[in-house]
């Protein structure tokens, strides 16, 4: 998700424990894999920054023919 300052913070203040699962991923993302996030990118969920081998190699993909 993206939001500006405003809504980070009054994200922050309805639910601080989400806003600490951000920051949690957020930092995992930025100094574990090397990402280069905006601060306005919101990941929220435990798959955000995760990429599938077949989208970058469509050999590994399953097809059906």
């Amino acid at each position: 998700a993206l939001a500006d300052d405003e809504l980070r913070a009054k994200l922050t203040q309805l639910d601080p424990t989400l806003m600490q699962r951000v920051a949690r991923r957020r930092d995992y993302m930025i100094n574990t894999l090397g990402y280069e996030l905006n601060e306005c990118v919101l990941p929220l969920g435990n798959t955000s920054g995760w990429l599938a081998p077949y989208v970058t190699n469509l050999s590994l993909a399953l097809t059906h023919t």
